[in-house]
């Protein structure tokens, strides 16, 4: 966990309006974010700063390596007396006289009263089985890794060209500003009211497909037998390739914004299937007829810097205990009981 600051950088006037404007929503939150101009950029990264009119900067923004972070809060859980089942898939619940009983997994059965599904993408599938619309589509981002290299920054930066943050090892993590890819499944048409405002809003940097994807889930069952090979089993992880088009773009991008970095090879790719809600803001509560199930999904691409207070927040919600933050707005509710669906922020 290493402080090194956020930077959301500012094209134009529109942009630096946008920034002032959410000053309010930091300050309530009491945040320490605040506008900088380029002069003061500058300091933060040098010379790439001429081609911004400045930025909003969160001083005490950090970042963490996910590969190191996962396993570390795994092992506390478990010094804790959590126990981690892995590669074992869960394929349904169980329920008696109108409460969770069990759930079913490729292993055997666990008897519980209380279920948390926080299954990521697969939330709105596995829920479809019990008979819960849970609005949620899948867009696929693409990022790189490059060798170590100096340091221009040392914290994050978002632009319309690039994402970009300093890495534990000495390289960047980076990814396209400004591309996203939706392949277009019965999810979409399914939801696609619910998703229009989010639609509208990210408009410019979707990238919309039709292909093996939508036939995949169309040929998928809507329920499932709990003594059988599952979905879950077969396809363990969403591992999809990244788009090498959207790469070529990262490495032009990276080289127009920090010409320092021009001649940095880029040494690993990737993609991730990032999950989303209509507005942008995750689903968390209990859910359904059964009493006991609950779900925490929708985190929008923003789950590994939500998630130890998301994980704070759930334990409390699940165990009774007294929290401090209000859940109410994360209530699946709000998607089917009249509520404006406004994006609250960007994927």
């Amino acid at each position: 966990f290493t402080q090194g600051g956020c930077l959301f950088t500012a094209n134009d006037d529109k942009q630096m309006n946008s920034h002032h404007e959410w000053l309010a929503t930091a300050k309530d939150f009491e945040l320490d974010t605040r506008i900088i101009q380029k002069e003061e950029l500058e300091q933060q990264i040098g010379s790439s700063a001429s081609r911004w009119l400045g930025a909003m900067y969160t001083a005490s923004d950090a970042r963490a390596e996910p590969h190191k972070a996962t396993p570390a809060i795994a092992r506390a859980a478990s010094r804790e007396g959590a126990i981690i089942l892995t590669a074992c898939a869960v394929r349904g619940i169980e329920s008696a006289a109108g409460n969770v009983s069990s759930v079913v997994t490729e292993h055997g059965t666990i008897e519980t009263t209380t279920v948390l599904c926080a299954a990521g993408a697969w939330t709105s599938y596995f829920c479809r089985s019990l008979g819960i619309q849970v609005p949620q589509l899948r867009v696929r981002g693409t990022v790189v890794r490059t060798a170590p290299a100096a340091e221009i920054m040392a914290g994050n930066l978002f632009d319309d060209k690039i994402g970009i943050r300093r890495r534990q090892d000495g390289g960047y993590t980076v990814a396209h500003g400004s591309s996203l890819d939706h392949g277009l499944t019965p999810a979409t048409f399914r939801f696609a009211f619910k998703f229009l405002p989010a639609l509208m809003q990210e408009i410019k940097i979707l990238r919309l497909s039709i292909g093996g994807d939508f036939f995949h889930e169309l040929a998928l069952p809507k329920r499932w037998a709990l003594d059988a090979e599952t979905e879950f089993e077969r396809v363990r992880v969403l591992n999809p390739d990244p788009n090498p088009r959207v790469l070529k773009g990262i490495r032009k991008n990276l080289d127009e914004v920090f010409p320092q970095l021009a001649n940095v090879p880029l040494v690993e790719s990737w993609a991730g299937m990032v999950e989303t809600s209509p507005d942008v803001v995750p689903m968390i509560g209990e859910v359904g007829d059964v009493s006991g199930f609950y779900i925490a999904t929708g985190f929008s691409g923003h789950g590994f810097g939500m998630g130890p207070g998301a994980g704070k927040a759930l334990a409390a919600m699940l165990t009774g205990v007294d929290n401090s933050i209000d859940l109410e707005p994360f209530r699946l509710s709000r998607f089917y009981d009249g509520s404006p669906i406004r994006p609250m922020s960007t994927i």
